[in-house]
């Protein structure tokens, strides 16, 4: 799943430290 929204998003780090 997070790897969706880092393709989604180039700046997953905040998703990355927050799950929300």
């Amino acid at each position: 799943m997070k790897e969706t929204l880092a393709a989604e998003e180039p700046a997953d780090d905040e998703v990355l430290q927050n799950p929300m």
